[in-house]
């Protein structure tokens, strides 16, 4: 029975993989790099449709019949400031008006990665059936610094504490989230809601990490009166952006955060 490295069984945790049994590691190799060739071409692509989101928003502010000249001004001012940050940094910027957009568009890139992913999967894969574990750690660590630069993968990490301001567009309550033990792309964490008052709701969760969207449920509650939650979050430059809602349909909206690491 083979017994494989510790940080190289870490590398594949959660995933399965399937190498066909006639394919090099060159092949695997340059599958990895025609895959990335599409992924960065498709990176482009969403990022022109993300900055064109920016512009529907302007062109919808410009005919709101009631707003008034000056406020139609400074909104307009507000939203081209931040699609110039956006298409420098890559980092959304916290308007709600932009909430739905900005989700969508992490999204499609992290759905547009899976096949990059799975790619470098099947080559260390195939590393690991051939015994060389030096290159199998070569290709995980380039996995890695690859999700690290194009997702900011790197920030999701145990123990890290997120805080932000849960709203449905009209109320608003503090939120902390609090990263737990992440093994391969099984997560864990602490959710508290409003976290300053007495006796405030506290919750366990439990999810998936894909890219840079997590998807989880709440599990155990903890401390306080809340209902079962889901919850979809996408992790965009510095900020997560989470939405959540009740897991049965009720009269309660649905929930949004902005996440920053503290």
């Amino acid at each position: 029975m083979r017994i494989l490295p510790l940080t190289v069984v870490l590398l594949l945790a959660g995933t399965s993989i399937v190498v066909g049994r006639d394919q090099s590691i060159d092949d695997l190799e340059k599958a990895v790099e025609k895959k990335v060739v599409v992924f960065e071409k498709k990176l482009k692509s969403e990022k022109d449709k993300a900055l064109k989101a920016f512009d529907f928003q302007i062109a919808a502010v410009r005919r709101a019949p009631d707003l008034d000249a000056a406020t139609k001004a400074s909104l307009i001012a507000i939203l081209t400031k931040q699609k110039e940050h956006f298409d420098k940094t890559g980092e959304w910027p916290e308007n709600n008006d932009m909430l739905l957009a900005g989700i969508d568009y992490a999204s499609r890139i992290s759905s547009a990665y899976v096949s990059v992913g799975a790619a470098f999967d099947r080559l260390i894969s195939k590393c690991l059936d051939d015994e060389d574990y030096e290159a199998a750690k070569k290709y995980g660590d380039r996995k890695r610094d690859y999700e690290k630069e194009k997702l900011g993968t790197d920030r999701l990490l145990d123990g890290t504490k997120w805080r932000g301001t849960l709203t449905n567009g009209k109320t608003s309550t503090l939120f902390h989230l609090n990263l737990g033990k992440i093994e391969g792309n099984i997560l864990e964490g602490r959710i508290h809601i409003d976290p300053h008052r007495q006796g405030h709701p506290i919750q366990d969760i439990r999810g998936t990490i894909q890219g840079n969207v997590i998807e989880a449920k709440t599990t155990n509650q903890i401390q306080g009166k809340n209902r079962p939650r889901q919850m979809r979050a996408v992790l965009m430059g510095n900020k997560i952006i989470m939405a959540i809602d009740a897991i049965e349909p009720d009269k309660h909206p649905e929930k949004w955060v902005w996440l920053e690491q503290r």
